[in-house]
């Protein structure tokens, strides 16, 4: 699968993601939505931009050499685990930004514009 056509699924993927959480919160009552953090979401959406641009850029190998990408993977779902164990509204809040976060960078890199780093 090409490079540009996985950077579409990706962006897909991410809208699906931000349309399904909106539709699970809006689903709950008033009193027992958890308040947006802006703090969080805009942490997950740092972090999503900068998870895209390292896989593009092949950073480390991350994208080129599985092992590594399941390593830098396995680290981010660690990391994430270790700052969320005990908040669940802010691993909701961060998990939005980050989908918002691969939602902007795909809508730049992968369908209005071209893919940062080499084609091969």
């Amino acid at each position: 699968m090409s490079r540009r056509r996985q950077a579409l699924l990706e962006f897909a993927g991410a809208v699906l993601a931000l349309a399904a959480t909106e539709r699970f919160r809006r689903w709950l009552p008033e009193d027992e939505r958890p308040p947006r953090s802006p703090r969080w979401l805009a942490i997950g959406a740092i972090t999503g931009i900068g998870y895209c641009w390292l896989n593009d850029t092949d950073r480390g190998g991350i994208r080129t050499n599985r092992r590594r990408g399941i390593a830098v993977s396995l680290l981010f779902a660690a990391v994430r685990f270790g700052l969320f164990r005990d908040r669940p509204d802010a691993r909701s809040e961060f998990s939005t930004g980050r989908s918002v976060g691969t939602v902007l960078y795909r809508l730049r890199y992968g369908v209005l514009g071209a893919l940062p780093g080499s084609d091969d």
